[in-house]
């Protein structure tokens, strides 16, 4: 089991915090860690979307390509609406509990909170640019 966060690094003058939706689907390219086979298309991570294997809970099941191994990751829960973030300063946005797979990238795409300085919410930001 590897646990991996996802950070981000921005300018974030007049922001206040930046966390994503509860509706939020992450995409992400993941690598096998038995074989490294790493698929080409990005794949969407759900909380929602629950499948049961033994006594786990898991957000995503899915069998490499390469070497058949069964592999899964659980998007954790966690609080981010309650911080507040520095410019130019990492901060976490996603947290998985990766196992047989590492994530190799991220798309933000849309689904993002957006909080000013003044307290103002936007919803559904799309952080892609």
């Amino acid at each position: 089991m590897v646990k991996q966060s996802i950070t981000l690094k921005a300018e974030t003058e007049e922001i206040e915090n930046i966390y994503p939706c509860t509706d939020k689907v992450f995409f992400v390219k993941i690598k096998c860690s038995n074989c490294g086979e790493t698929p080409d298309k990005f794949i969407g991570l759900d909380k929602s979307n629950i499948e049961v294997v033994g006594k786990s809970n898991v957000n995503l099941l899915m069998k490499c390509k390469g070497c058949n191994r069964e592999n899964s990751i659980v998007v954790e829960e966690t609080n981010y609406s309650e911080r507040t973030i520095e410019s130019e300063k990492s901060f976490e946005i996603a947290r998985f509990d990766c196992r047989g797979v590492e994530i190799e990238e991220f798309d933000p795409r849309d689904a993002w909170i957006v909080v000013s300085s003044s307290g103002k919410k936007y919803n559904d930001v799309d952080l892609t640019e």
